[in-house]
């Protein structure tokens, strides 16, 4: 797997990966075509934005001739709301939901995690993940190198109801420190998520 960077071209897949997880959302609402442009304009292709995003790859195809091409995109991440001087940011992760269970989600966090400690010279890496996204919930706890949880009450109001949060924190040092992340398998593929 890797990573590479967003293209307005990216725009319309990106828009069909978020229907697929309004509970897992900031916004209450779905964002049109010029909301999403205006969004890669002002923040993806803005050097001086608080944030990177990414598209992740799926593993590289290889040719009889043995030539790579490829990598078929199947989500996307980003480290944001970066803090340059307190050196931390949030992880954000989305996988297509025809590759859940198949561990491309903990491939995609080594991903990020790499970007944010060993190129952008982060320290604290956050993360948030509401209690109605139970496949995001259930992913979040499994994955080794968070250091630090704690359950938020009320954080979004989702289908008539106010949902907690998993909030989370991974440093550099536990990062560092842990052994390989194994890939982890969702068990709800195939299930009603809520």
């Amino acid at each position: 797997m890797k990573l590479r960077t967003i293209t307005e071209a990216d725009i319309p897949m990106i828009m069909e990966w978020r229907k697929e997880y309004p509970e897992s959302l900031r916004t209450c609402f779905e964002l049109t075509g010029p909301m999403m442009y205006d969004w890669f304009v002002n923040v993806v292709n803005n050097r001086l934005s608080n944030a990177r995003y990414w598209i992740i790859l799926d593993d590289e195809e290889v040719a009889s001739d043995g030539a790579k091409f490829g990598g078929k995109p199947i989500g996307y991440g980003s480290i944001a709301n970066i803090q340059w001087e307190n050196r931390h940011a949030e992880i954000g992760l989305l996988i297509e939901m025809g590759h859940l269970g198949e561990g491309k989600g903990i491939g995609g966090v080594k991903l990020l995690l790499e970007q944010a400690f060993m190129h952008m010279n982060l320290e604290h890496i956050w993360g948030e993940c509401y209690h109605c996204n139970e496949i995001g919930l259930d992913f979040w706890q499994k994955v080794s190198y968070i250091s630090t949880k704690v359950d938020l009450p009320a954080r979004k109001y989702y289908d008539g109801e106010y949902h907690s949060s998993l909030y989370f924190g991974i440093s550099r040092e536990d990062w560092m420190n842990a052994p390989e992340q194994p890939v982890i398998k969702s068990n709800l593929k195939g299930k009603k998520r809520f």
